[in-house]
């Protein structure tokens, strides 16, 4: 028997004292319901999904998003795993709206999504992009770094950078970033219905932590905007000192609040103190879990700087790397004796983020040299920018999941060297042939477990 879990009687006493009556009652039978499940496709990746998005109700919010009638296993669907979608609460979604307005100012921005783990927002910004502009996806907790790499790798774009330094490193790029996404820690109470046991981690002492914390990250990020860039700012809270109130401070440090009209009459609650705005999400008036966003703009004072180069390793590309990937657009880099093309655009903007950060990825990892073979990296497999003749086995539903558990395939057809292996057109990764099987190459922290048959 499941029994329900309370929500914490400070929490309750806060929201009565926040909503009416009906709205409050309303808002506590909303969270013993199920959450909806949502979705966002990726722009040129195929997926199930994708195929039947005309029959799906859409996230209104998001151009890309929608919301699937029951929440699969997602982890064996091909389509999740060759970045097809990616699964994301809608509510999440909002920093859309944000997005297109800062990119009416801004189309080919340098971007910093702060606290980007596990990825969703991140992934979310890149498909906005579109190959345009450059996003720095930074993660400062170790244990959650791997899984931002691993969304953005299924991801594919080569526009962006996977870094993890404390917020703290940011004063070496002063006035840097057109655009800066704070997806704040925070006290995750929009998360009650969605995660219950996070109710019983509540507590005001908890809520403290979180408001000196984000204060802490604000101030940190906001020097590394550049004047007249953007600020978007959110948390999965309804607390008003980690919402609204942390919109007010920064008044006082050259910001304007930009109100979001896409956001008026969608259900969420527009909140309006001291000059400055936020929209509040209820699930019991949106289909969505509890999220606050805010859009700000750094007044438009002194001019962004001039950095000086780092020095990166470039090279000509070399030809096994055309083999895979050959683009214009592209420089390819060496570091630690493996290569990565990168947009040439973006070359000089790369050396100071190395000078500045400690980065984990940039571009596309293309793979390195063991002996004398070149082994194509998993990245590659995942490009968006991958030929399109690259020699592919497509496997049967039984094959692909084998392939995941990362086992060995028979090699029936006699392939030989590396093939993409694919379901459906969806790239799942690298095998190689050699006589009798096909050898997988997915990496070995990316296999699933379990018994799926």
């Amino acid at each position: 028997m499941v029994h329900k879990v309370e929500l914490p009687a400070a929490f309750v006493q806060r929201m009565q004292k926040t909503l009416s009556t009906d709205d409050f009652n309303s808002f506590e039978t909303s969270l013993d319901l199920t959450p909806p499940v949502s979705i966002h496709l990726h722009n040129s990746k195929p997926s199930h999904y994708k195929n039947i998005k005309d029959s799906l109700d859409a996230v209104p919010w998001c151009e890309r998003g929608v919301y699937i009638p029951e929440r699969p296993l997602f982890t064996i669907d091909p389509g999740f795993q060759s970045g097809g979608y990616y699964v994301q609460e809608a509510s999440s979604m909002l920093i859309e709206a944000a997005m297109q307005i800062a990119l009416k100012e801004f189309p080919y921005p340098s971007m910093l999504d702060l606290c980007a783990s596990p990825g969703g927002k991140s992934a979310l910004v890149l498909s906005i992009l579109n190959g345009n502009g450059l996003l720095i996806s930074n993660e400062t907790i170790q244990s959650r770094v791997d899984p931002l790499v691993h969304n953005l790798i299924k991801w594919g774009y080569p526009n962006q950078v996977i870094t993890s330094i404390d917020p703290a490193r940011l004063v070496s790029l002063p006035a840097f970033f057109d655009i800066i996404l704070v997806d704040a820690p925070c006290s995750g109470e929009g998360l009650f219905r969605k995660d219950t046991q996070s109710r019983k981690e509540w507590n005001e002492h908890q809520v403290g932590e979180c408001v000196l914390r984000q204060q802490r990250i604000l101030m940190q990020a906001i020097d590394a905007l550049a004047p007249g860039g953007f600020l978007i700012y959110s948390t999965c809270t309804y607390n008003p000192s980690e919402n609204i109130d942390q919109v007010i401070s920064l008044k006082d440090h050259g910001f304007n609040s930009v109100e979001m009209p896409a956001l008026h009459h969608l259900g969420l609650e527009v909140q309006s103190k001291q000059g400055c705005t936020g929209y509040q999400s209820y699930p019991n008036k949106i289909k969505g879990e509890g999220f606050f966003i805010t859009l700000l703009q750094k007044q438009d004072i002194g001019m962004k700087m001039d950095y000086s180069s780092n020095g990166l390793e470039w090279v000509n590309t070399p030809e096994f790397v055309k083999e895979f990937i050959e683009n214009d657009l592209l420089s390819c880099f060496i570091h630690q004796n493996s290569y990565f093309m990168f947009p040439a655009k973006y070359q000089h903007d790369l050396e100071i983020i190395s000078r500045a950060c400690r980065i984990i990825q940039a571009g596309i990892p293309c793979g390195s040299f063991k002996q004398k073979d070149f082994i194509p990296h998993h990245g590659l497999s995942q490009s968006i920018l991958l030929k399109k003749e690259i020699p592919t086995i497509q496997l049967s539903e039984k094959a692909a999941l084998e392939y995941l558990k990362r086992n060995a395939l028979p090699n029936d057809i006699n392939a030989k060297g590396f093939n993409l292996a694919s379901i459906d057109n969806q790239v799942l990764g690298w095998v190689k042939g050699v006589p009798g099987r096909l050898n997988n190459l997915l990496p070995l922290s990316y296999r699933i477990r379990g018994n799926f048959n």
